[in-house]
This record gives structure tokens, C-alpha cells and sequence, in this order.
């Protein structure tokens, strides 16, 4: 999947609070700098800052003044200074050059403010389980990045934590990864990519090769820069894992002199307990830096210059951080050592060799470092096996700490644990886990405990995947661990489970007793027809020869397709155990890598779950409140009831009514091996879907039956509830999973299906993913896609797309400047002068082919190049117009202090540019969503494709076109559309198409200050309906109707949008709805 991921300018970054802070400091600093410069901002003349070379370290205050900047200057002599840090007295310190390890850059230098800015803007925010004027900070590149989240999940949901946490991004990638989270606020870039790096010399590596040492120095640097801002921080590594907030405030009051506070690396248990635990007993070897907590003083500046230069002396790369600082505390010649102190063994380490603990001191335990351990997969594995103690004692802790409540002994803040939100911490269906049990108590009135109550009939429970009973409650595989195998389709289809623990993998066969479970299941609930059609040797997946189970701790053949259960359990003896190395791992080369389940949170499921109520289960949304319906609890009674009173009346109008077929979980999802897509571009039609369940006005509660009369089904429209990319995500082949839904709806109906019905997907390609699989829906089927190309291959006999029945509706806006509403709310990105940029903007992946570039593209362009990445018109232009002045087509980009990252910039590039190429991706292209977003005309260049609501808008008027031989004319025909006054007009209906591309941008968890930037909210939802309307021959429902009559005409900022915006086919149906129109249309 991730071959076909885009790159990183493909979801464009906008800064937080923090970063503009840093930037207007950047730019402060950039002015102060603007004369008799170098290329970096430095300065070379000794008169520009006078005096700098001759202040000393004693005459600077400390703390530094609330206004004072960073500053890098160099003499003509060579003494360097960067004032209020670095006097000329440690000149050695610093470094015209961007070296690495202990010595400051001069852009590092310029650095210190922005992580100043950053850490300010932390401190001012509200916490009440970190101190005033303290922060938290850690560091990572995209190496380490996915271990500092696995390290910060336990906290992730504490915002008195998180509002004080500061992340340094040592390359772009960290930094995309970083603003992507959810619940990281401050995020700061690094003005250079350090190197992906293990521990001193890892295998392969020099010290040519490797940034290790730079990044042992970057926890001293980021205090050195905060203590000027008299702040303290808690700095900790990658590889420290939270399992609680520190109480700094204990820390601090046990030793109030204290300018720094440090880990231990090893220490003997018994020592704590006969009172040996001083820093006296330990050499410097156990100065650990991993966790640190530091105080402003002005001691301790002193402590780090010595320390940076010092390190400077030595220039090795096994020369650790820790050790050179620890040294130059106990040399102090002013008995500094005395005030450094260690932390307690709360603040746990790798290093701790002598175990066991006593009980009472493990459960108290804060944090883990996996120190000791020296490659990545080591640290990993080290951190997963501390969190799984932690998760099966947090039960024990807890009690522990009522006991000493109840005798009177209050426990301080930090060692309450946090109250996690109903929910938050469900991991599967037999976790141990107090949320479990909270959720089962909070929802006793709950008629389905692992399924939902049915919209269609309110007694009938719909069962989630492998679920069965009344109220869903009978587990009929309960030899299979849902924690590693998920489901029966994971055991079957996928076959095993290739547990992805922290730093390593697992191959975990299934048990032949949970594998033999599943087979009866299945067979039981489907019958042998939908279990031969599952499981059909047409695919080589189900070799019989590959598809191996254990018993008795020793591998044997599944023979799963054998239906019999004696005859292929006697099959199984007979054919013995599976011990040839070779045979077994061609059986691994068929198992599909499976995220455990018990990583699943809450935020796996549809954000509707837990706002109505339920909980979320492996996947699935389980345990509805009473008085809660349907899919994810999505409906109240009292509107189930409205709409069953209203589903009558609007079909008596002929206006569209849509019913919701209820599908059981096995049929589906069958594999829960893929998470739920709750953000990014798959969320299109998951917006739609669930914005349909609860609306009343639309959504008809009797979906059609097998008895239904034929004036009955006259009137239906049915969606299907299934999703191929939370299956296989956005590239796989979901032909199975497919294949099952179609013949178990087929069979609903005994084979006649004569009403349409709506399919979804959301994939890349939508149904030109998988050959066929659009010619296997129903006559009157209607595919929702994401992506409009008619035929995915030349030779396909059969369009995968059907341009006069099928629907492209658009992908959710993934980038996090969202529909750019809150960073503009005057739209002033519309106004033609604010573009005065570039003629034409792209930045992303060409992945060109010889054969279409140059004039070889023409020639295969119909056979070959327009089903290519991109239809090879990126690869083509950008080679084509690479000395087009006018044009800024994938220039080189790099990071600087002053501009920011290679993201940031092209945003503000794109922001100024007119027209922006979309000549879509691997399928359907985000470019197109968020450049219209940002008041960037689409240049559209594909062939034979159909666009996002192409029958019912009017596309000359807000894009351009120039698909084949238009694309050699390409800046002629855009000077064109600007100079005519064209484009002009474009970007005023540009701003009306952005409403109608959006989905509703305030139904994800967090809020989204957007809302109030829309004349109609949720306008591609209604836009979708009135899409199904045309293409069912129905009426529009009132309330789409309401909805787009307001936008097109009664438009406040766009008086003619009817005219301009709408195509002619639309404006006949929409214009009789619409009320006080006429004059309007007259003019």
C-alpha cells in the first residue's frame, strides 16, 4: 500500500499557534539580520552589533528578558557569539559550520528562538498535572517517530500533559508525521535531517554514516534555549514509555536545591532499601540523560557551556552526552555535583538488571527507558513487554490505591490514574479491562451486546463479525484468541496472524480447535454454498497444501475446505505434522501482517459510535444505549419514529427515500485485519453514509424484503453498507469480500434484485481496482466511487465506471488546513489579487514512464500513458515545460530557519499561484479538493474520466481543460483564461464549488472552527442526494432541496451562482424548488 501512498506535499500543513509564533520571531530575527549579510543571516562585520565580541558570560542577565532574540555573529577575527547564549569567552563552542554533536550552528542558533517561541506558548497554556513555567520535551526523526507514539499512548489523552509537551522534528518526515497527530500541539522543525540511528555504532554504520552523537546533544540545546526563557522541562528520549504523569512538584520538594534531576542507569533494588541510594555509591556511568528534569539557573548555563565545549574537545561518536555533562558536574570546581540530583526508581530503567521489584514499587512505576538495549527492534520489544505490565497490573494499581484512600492515605495527583473516557481503553470482546466492565455497566439496558439493534425491526439484533444469539452474546469460536486472530476470516481467508509486536514479528499459526470453530460457524450461518464461494480453489490463496494450524503444539494442515468436521479432523492425523522449514515458510509467504487488537481504540470505529453511546470492539461498535439504533447507535427512537411517520408521505411525492440494508458483520467486513478509514480521502463516502443514518428526512427504516410487492420495491432506493478500503485499504484486491456481499444480497432477494441499489468504493481506483468486480452488481446498480475513469485497462471488455448511471462524489479533504475556512475566513484567496505568483503550481510524485514523455506520450497515450500514475500528464508536463518560468513544477525545495519546510513553503507558493494541476494520481487526486479549497483553479488533463458531481455543476466555469494534445498549448490557454477575464470569473465560482465539495467538516471528534465559513454545511452530502435523485429518476427530498436552493439562489456572495455555477440539466431540476427566484432568473 504504501508504494502508492502520495508524498508529503500532498497534505499541505498549515502552522499552529506555536509555529506562527515562531515565524514572526524568524522574521524578526531575519530583519535584524537584513544587513551586510551572508546567505544564512549571519553577520560578517564587526560593527553591526557592537560590543557582542567583548560581553561576558557575567554580564548577561539571567533569566533573559521576555523580548530578547538569539542572535549568531561572527568578527572578522573569527570570534563567534550567539547572545544571550554563548559569550565570545566559549567562542570554541560555536561553529560557522553546520557541524554536528556538542558545538552550536549558527542556524541552531537562530533555532533557539523558535523552540523559545514553542515552549512560551506550552507554558501559558492550562494544566493542572504539570507546574507553572514547565514543559515536557522529546525529539524524534521518522526512524524512531513510531516509538515515540507507541511510548506516548498512555498519555495521549491527558491534555494537561499534552497542552505542555514540545516535539523537535529531526527531518520533514517527523515533522508531517508530528502535525498529523491528533493530540500533539507543539511540533518544531529541526534545521536539519538527522540520519536514522541506533545506538553508538549500529550494524552497518560509521561515524561518517551516522547522526547518533548530534542527536544525544539535542535534549541539551533545547534546555540550554528554554532555561533562557526561565523555563524548566522534563526532556526525555524517544525510547522512555509514560505509563503516568511525573509529579514534578514531589520531584522538585524533595530537593529544593536541586538545578537537575537524573535518571539512574542501573541500581541494585536492595540498595534503595538499606539507604545506599546516593549518588556516591554510582560512578558517572549512571548519569543517564534519557530523563532528565532541569531548572533555570544560571549554574546551570554555565554546567552546559562547559559541556558543549568539552564535548567539542573530544569529537567521538561513542562519547555519550551524559557522560561528558556528569563529568563536568562532579569537576565543578563551585561543588555543582551537590545540587545535581537523582531521580527515584519510579523513573524505571533497562538498565535495572536486579529484579525482581516488590510488588507495591512495580505498580508505582511512572516511566520506562529502555536503555541497555541497543537497536531499535531491541528497544521496541523492551517498551511493548513493559506495557503489557503495566496493562495487566493497572487493575491492581487501582485497587491499591482505593485501599490506601479508604485507610486515609489520599494518593497525590500523579498517582491517581487517569479516568479514561467511556471506551477509550476497550481492546476486545474478553480484554480485562475496567472500561469493559464500565461500559457493560453504563449500558445494562443494552438489547445487543456485540451488534446493534436493527432500524428495520427494533427487536432484531444485527451481530457483529463472528458474533451469534438472540443478543449477539454467543461466541461460537471460543478457541480463537479475537486478540490475535480477530476473526474467522482472518483465520481462513487470511490465514494467519503475523503479530507486529513493537520491534518484532511474530508468526502465530491458529489453533486447528479455532480454525475446525470457524468452519461450523460459517457453515452454520451461511450454509456449504457461501462457504465453497468463500473458500474456492480458483484462488491459489487456498493451496491446500499452504494453510497450516496447530494442535498440541505442533503444525498440521488446516483442510479447512474439508465441510466435514470428523472427516478432516481423520484427514489431518493421517497427513501428520508439518515439520519441513521450507513447507512452513511458504506458508508465511500467504499470511497477512495484522495489526493486534488490542491496540484498537475507541477511534477505530465510526466517531459516530461513541457519540452516540456505544463502545467500540475489535473494530466494530457494540452495546447501543437504550433508545439507540442501527449502525454505530446512529438514531434515537424519537427519530426512528420521525422517520418512519415521513418515509410514506415523501414516497407518495416520488421524492427519494433511502433505505439502509442491514448486513451481519461477517458478511461485511469478514476480516478485521484492516482499521476502520476514519480520516484522510477514504472518508468520503463514510461521510455520506453516515450522515445519512441519521437523517430523518432522507433515510427510510423499511429497506425492501423478499416479500416486498412490486409497487413497493417501485419506490425503494437501498444502499450497501460495505466499504472495500476498511477491508483491504486503498489499493487491495477486495474481489472476495466483494464477491460474498453481492451473492449474499443476491440470495436476500432470491435473485431479484429489480430496484437499484447504491454501492461504495472508496479505493484509489474505486471499481477499476479489482477486474470485474463493477460487472458483478445488480442491473440496476449505482457505484458511489471516488474516481470517475471509465475503463482501468485498455483491454477491458466492460467499463469499470458507467458515466451515465454511476457517481463520483469527492474525497474528504485530508490536508490540515482542512477546506481552509478558519485560516481565511474573508476569502481572501479568491480575490484575483492575491494571485500574483506562479501561472501554474504542482508538487508531488511523477513516476513517469519512458514512453510518455516527449512525443511518445501521444502516441500511447490511448493505449498506454492514460492509465499510468497520474495518466502520465504529470510526468509529462513537468518534464515537457521543466524551462517554463511561468510555471513552478516540482522546483527544489529546502528547509531553512526563516521559510520553514519544504510543505510549508509550497502551500504558500500554491496559495499565490493561479491554476493548479490535477491530473490525478494512482486514482482519484486530493490536489483537486484542496486546491479548490485554497482558490486554486484545477487544471483537469485526463481522458475518458468522469469528476466529482460532473452532471449536476457546470465545470467550464471553474476548471480548465487540456487533456491530449491541448496539454503542448498549456501556457497559452491559461494567459488566455486570465487575460479574457475568465479566470476572474472562475474564482468566484470557485468559492461556491468549495461548498459543494465539502463534507461535513464538524462530525469528526475534535470541533472544527469551519463550521461557520459555509452558507450550507455538509453541502457534498446534498449534493449526493440530489446526484441519487437524477440517477433514479426521483425528486429531490425537501431538505436537499432547501439546502441547495440557498446555495445556488439565494447565494449572498455569489448572486448569479445558479447561472454560472450549476450545469443546464441540474438548473432545470433544482429551479422549480427554489422559492423567489424569478426576478433572479429574468435578469
Amino acid at each position: 500500500e504504501n508504494e502508492f501512498k502520495e508524498d508529503i506535499l500532498t497534505s499541505e500543513t498549515v502552522l499552529a499557534t506555536t509555529q506562527t509564533d515562531a515565524n514572526a520571531d524568524r522574521e524578526q530575527n531575519a530583519n535584524y539580520n537584513s544587513v551586510d549579510t551572508d546567505g544564512r543571516g549571519i553577520r560578517d562585520n564587526d560593527n553591526d552589533v557592537e560590543g557582542d565580541a567583548s560581553v561576558e558570560l557575567s554580564d548577561i542577565p539571567f533569566p533573559s528578558p521576555p523580548d530578547s532574540k538569539f542572535r549568531f555573529h561572527e568578527t572578522s577575527s573569527g570570534v563567534r557569539t550567539c547572545l544571550p547564549g554563548v559569550p565570545a569567552e566559549y567562542s570554541d563552542v560555536l561553529t560557522a559550520d553546520t557541524a554536528s554533536g556538542s558545538t552550536i550552528s549558527p542556524e541552531e542558533c537562530l533555532w533557539f528562538n523558535e523552540v523559545n517561541s514553542a515552549g512560551i506558548a506550552a507554558s501559558k497554556l492550562p494544566s493542572d498535572c504539570v507546574p507553572d513555567e514547565t514543559v515536557y520535551s522529546s525529539h524524534a526523526n521518522e526512524y524512531h517517530w513510531d516509538m515515540l507514539m507507541f511510548d506516548l499512548q498512555n498519555l495521549k489523552d491527558r491534555e494537561c500533559f499534552m497542552n505542555r509537551l514540545l516535539i523537535e522534528c529531526m527531518d520533514d518526515k517527523a515533522l508531517e508525521l508530528c502535525k498529523a497527530s491528533p493530540f500533539i500541539k507543539h511540533c518544531i522543525p529541526y534545521p536539519k535531517s538527522m540520519r536514522a540511528s541506533d545506538f553508538e555504532h549500529p550494524e552497518g554504520q560509521t561515524e561518517s554514516k551516522t547522526d547518533y552523537n548530534a542527536l544525544t546533544w539535542i535534549k541539551s540545546k533545547v534546555a540550554f534555549s528554554l532555561m533562557h526563557a526561565n523555563l524548566s522541562v522534563f526532556i526525555f528520549d524517544s525510547d522512555v514509555i509514560f505509563f503516568d504523569v511525573p509529579d514534578l512538584v514531589e520531584i522538585q520538594a524533595t530537593k529544593p536545591d536541586g538545578i537537575i534531576f537524573f535518571q539512574l542507569a542501573s541500581i541494585e533494588d536492595e540498595a534503595e532499601k538499606d539507604g545506599k541510594f546516593t549518588k556516591e555509591y554510582h560512578s558517572h556511568e549512571d548519569f543517564n540523560t534519557g530523563q532528565l528534569f532541569w531548572k533555570p539557573s544560571g549554574d546551570m548555563k554555565r554546567i552546559l557551556l562547559e559541556a558543549f565545549r568539552s564535548g567539542n574537545e573530544r569529537r567521538m561518536i561513542t562519547r555519550l552526552d551524559q557522560a561528558v555533562i556528569a563529568n563536568v558536574l562532579r569537576d565543578d570546581p563551585d561543588g555543582l555535583w551537590d545540587k545535581a540530583h537523582h531521580l527515584s526508581s519510579k523513573f524505571d530503567s533497562g538498565c535495572f538488571h536486579h529484579r525482581p521489584y516488590d510488588e507495591e514499587k512495580r505498580l508505582k512505576r511512572t516511566t520506562f527507558h529502555a536503555c541497555c538495549f541497543s537497536t531499535l527492534s531491541e528497544k521496541l520489544h523492551a517498551l511493548n513487554t513493559a506495557q503489557n505490565y503495566f496493562l495487566e497490573h493497572m487493575k491492581e494499581r487501582e485497587q491499591m490505591l482505593s485501599k490506601q484512600y479508604i485507610a486515609g492515605e489520599k494518593p497525590t495527583p500523579s498517582e491517581v490514574p487517569p479516568t479514561p473516557e467511556v471506551n477509550d481503553k476497550i481492546r476486545s470482546s474478553d480484554a480485562v479491562d475496567a472500561s469493559v466492565n464500565d461500559l457493560i455497566s453504563s449500558n445494562s439496558g443494552s438489547k445487543c451486546m456485540n451488534g446493534y439493534p436493527s432500524t428495520n425491526e427494533e427487536t432484531t439484533c444485527i451481530c457483529n463479525t463472528d458474533w451469534i444469539g438472540e443478543r449477539c452474546e454467543v461466541d461460537p469460536i471460543p478457541s480463537c484468541d479475537r486478540n490475535v486472530h480477530l476473526s474467522c476470516g482472518d483465520v481462513l481467508y487470511r490465514f494467519t496472524h503475523s503479530q507486529e509486536e513493537p520491534g518484532m514479528n511474530r508468526t502465530e499459526f491458529p489453533p486447528c480447535q479455532c480454525a475446525d470453530e470457524c468452519a461450523t460457524h460459517l457453515l452454520n450461518a451461511y450454509g456449504d454454498s457461501m462457504y465453497k464461494h468463500t473458500f474456492s480453489d480458483h484462488y491459489s490463496r487456498f493451496d491446500q497444501n499452504l494453510h497450516l494450524c496447530t494442535d498440541n503444539n505442533k503444525v498440521k494442515h488446516t483442510l479447512f475446505w474439508e465441510m466435514d468436521y470428523e472427516e478432516r479432523k481423520l484427514k489431518r492425523e493421517e497427513m501428520g505434522e508439518v515439520s519441513e522449514f521450507d513447507a512452513r515458510e511458504d506458508s508465511r509467504k500467504l499470511m497477512t501482517k495484522l495489526v493486534d487488537s488490542r491496540e484498537q481504540k475507541a477511534t477505530n470505529c465510526s466517531p459516530d459510535c461513541e457519540r452516540f453511546g456505544g463502545g467500540c470492539i475489535d473494530y466494530e461498535c457494540v452495546m447501543c444505549k437504550e433508545g439507540r439504533f442501527g449502525m454505530d447507535c446512529a438514531m434515537s427512537k424519537d427519530e426512528l419514529d420521525s422517520a418512519r411517520l415521513i418515509a410514506p408521505i415523501r414516497k407518495g411525492k416520488k421524492e427519494l427515500s433511502l433505505s439502509y440494508l442491514d448486513l451481519p458483520g461477517t458478511i461485511r467486513r469478514f476480516i478485521r485485519g484492516q482499521r476502520y478509514q476514519n480520516n484522510g480521502s477514504f472518508r468520503g463516502v463514510h461521510f455520506f453514509e453516515h450522515s445519512l443514518r441519521k437523517d430523518a428526512e432522507v433515510f427510510d427504516p423499511n429497506p425492501p424484503t423478499s416479500e416486498s410487492s412490486d409497487e413497493e420495491l417501485k419506490n425503494t432506493v437501498t444502499l450497501i453498507p460495505f466499504f472495500p478500503s476498511d477491508t483491504v485499504g486503498n489499493v487491495g484486491m477486495a474481489q472476495i469480500y466483494a464477491s460474498r456481499v453481492e451473492k449474499y444480497v443476491n440470495e436476500k432477494f432470491k435473485g431479484d434484485i429489480s430496484f437499484p441499489t447504491v454501492w461504495f468504493n472508496a479505493q484509489d481506483r474505486g471499481f477499476c481496482t479489482t477486474q470485474k468486480s463493477r460487472d458483478a452488481l445488480p442491473p440496476n446498480g449505482i457505484a458511489i466511487t471516488q474516481y470517475g475513469q471509465w475503463r482501468g485497462h485498455p483491454n477491458e471488455e466492460t467499463p469499470c465506471f458507467r458515466s451515465e448511471t454511476d457517481i463520483v462524489i469527492p474525497s474528504s479533504v485530508s490536508s490540515l488546513g482542512g477546506y481552509y475556512g478558519a485560516n481565511d475566513p474573508e476569502f481572501k484567496r479568491y480575490d484575483e489579487k492575491t494571485k500574483d505568483g506562479f501561472l501554474l503550481f504542482f508538487a508531488g510524485s511523477e513516476r513517469t514512464q519512458s514512453e510518455c514523455l516527449g512525443e511518445e506520450f501521444f502516441k500511447n497515450l490511448k493505449d498506454d500513458c492514460m492509465y499510468s500514475y497520474g495518466g502520465g500528464a504529470r510526468g509529462w508536463i513537468v518534464d515537457w515545460f521543466k524551462d517554463e518560468e511561468r510555471f513552478w513544477l516540482n522546483r527544489k525545495l529546502t528547509r531553512s530557519v526563516e521559510r520553514g519546510d519544504a510543505a510549508q513553503q509550497a502551500e504558500v507558493i500554491r496559495m499565490h499561484s493561479k491554476f493548479c494541476l490535477s491530473a490525478g494520481g494512482n486514482g482519484f487526486d486530493q490536489r483537486f479538493i484542496d486546491g479548490i479549497s485554497r482558490g486554486c483553479v484545477p487544471v483537469l488533463t485526463q481522458i475518458n474520466t468522469s469528476h466529482p458531481f460532473e452532471f449536476l455543476l457546470n465545470y467550464e466555469s471553474f476548471t480548465i481543460r487540456t487533456p491530449g494534445e491541448k496539454m503542448r498549448n498549456l501556457p497559452e490557454i491559461l494567459e488566455d483564461a486570465v487575460s479574457s477575464g475568465k479566470y476572474a470569473k472562475m474564482l468566484v465560482n470557485l468559492r461556491v464549488v468549495r461548498e459543494a465539495m465539502a463534507w461535513n467538516v464538524t462530525s469528526g471528534r475534535e470541533g472544527n472552527d469551519e463550521y461557520d465559513t459555509f452558507t450550507v454545511n455538509n453541502g457534498a452530502y446534498y449534493h449526493t442526494l440530489a446526484a441519487i435523485a437524477l440517477r433514479t429518476n426521483r425528486e429531490l427530498p425537501e431538505i436537499a432541496a432547501e439546502k441547495l436552493c440557498k446555495l445556488y439562489f439565494h447565494n449572498e456572495y455569489h448572486e448569479y451562482a445558479w447561472r454560472d455555477v450549476l450545469s443546464d440539466e441540474f438548473r432545470r431540476v433544482l429551479e422549480p424548488r427554489c422559492e423567489n427566484k424569478s426576478s433572479r432568473v429574468d435578469e
